[in-house]
């Protein structure tokens, strides 16, 4: 796959991502945020894992089960993604999804410290951008943050160790479906043995939000999550953070379409920049540095060395 390729494929997860930013938010009426986070991660689960039954018991999943970069990106999914949940149902919709989203700028610095890869200029221009824009998004600025916005900042550090452990894991020629389950399973069981026991569970309450846990764990949870575990294995975490941080441009659009919301100057102006940033990480290595100044951890360098993914065939 070429790395042109797998930031489509991210562009298409952020775009899930974005769409589902209002169920995130309605599913917390009927449902706790553990209770949420376990069980759309189940369903994904049960919807990805048939998919991938033979290849999984091939060995792929015994890999992820022990590599260190493997178990640290889990774990720091189900940080994340329980921070988020969280989030959602303590702040709005829109301080949410932006503030989430700065794991843009702080994945190049967390690659950097911890997998000692300089990210090329570009890279941290084009964070900044990306940055720029969720903040153009945001109007005139945040609200006096409260705890839910922190929540969602610890989800973004989260997030940012995320995007690295997973690289590291998958650029040394794990699988991604592997490590797509492993992460969805112990989210699956960490949070709904944990909402058992912090949150009221009722039938009428999970019927009620049925629904939205259905859209949550088939397309946001499982379908996403793996296009990313896809995409992410041809190219850099860094880059990687800036392209699935469009989902504020989606959610922001899906408001529009989907709630009548209006589109407003600033939001027009962040969709602009997000566009810029991620041109900029798609230029060809020649155009950004110039011939034969290719820098530590660009996404051309990173390609090369990747190995190509097969995909079993479903009716295989």
């Amino acid at each position: 796959m070429t790395c042109t390729k797998a930031n489509m494929l991210l562009l298409l997860a952020a775009l899930i991502w974005g769409i589902s930013n209002v169920a995130q938010k309605t599913v917390l009426d009927h449902l706790g945020p553990l209770s949420v986070n376990g069980l759309k991660s189940l369903i994904a689960v049960c919807v990805i894992a048939p998919y991938f039954w033979r290849q999984l018991c091939g060995g792929s999943f015994k890999r992820a089960l022990t590599s260190g970069p493997a178990i640290m990106a889990a774990i720091c999914f189900v940080g994340g993604t329980t921070a988020m949940q969280i989030g959602f149902g303590a702040t709005t919709v829109v301080n949410a999804s932006l503030l989430v989203n700065t794991a843009t700028i702080i994945t190049p610095a967390v690659a950097w410290i911890i997998s000692g890869s300089r990210p090329a200029g570009v890279v941290w221009v084009a964070a900044v951008l990306a940055l720029a824009a969720i903040r153009l998004m945001g109007g005139s600025g945040f609200s006096l943050l409260g705890w839910g916005d922190a929540m969602c900042l610890v989800s973004a550090v989260c997030f940012a160790l995320w995007f690295v452990y997973l690289g590291k894991f998958l650029q040394s020629g794990g699988d991604p479906a592997a490590i797509t389950v492993l992460q969805l399973m112990l989210a699956g069981v960490v949070c709904c043995a944990a909402g058992v026991v912090f949150e009221p569970l009722t039938l009428p309450g999970l019927l009620a939000g049925l629904p939205e846990l259905v859209v949550l764990g088939v397309l946001s949870s499982g379908v996403a999550y793996l296009l990313q575990a896809i995409a992410q294995k041809h190219t850099a975490a860094a880059a990687a953070a800036i392209i699935v941080s469009a989902e504020a441009v989606f959610g922001a659009l899906s408001g529009v379409i989907l709630l009548g919301e209006v589109l407003t100057l600033p939001i027009v102006s962040g969709i602009a920049l997000f566009f810029v940033a991620v041109v900029l990480v798609q230029l060809p290595v020649n155009l950004r540095f110039g011939e034969g100044r290719q820098p530590i951890g660009s996404v051309p360098d990173l390609g090369r060395r990747l190995q190509p993914m097969t995909i079993p065939d479903r009716e295989g």
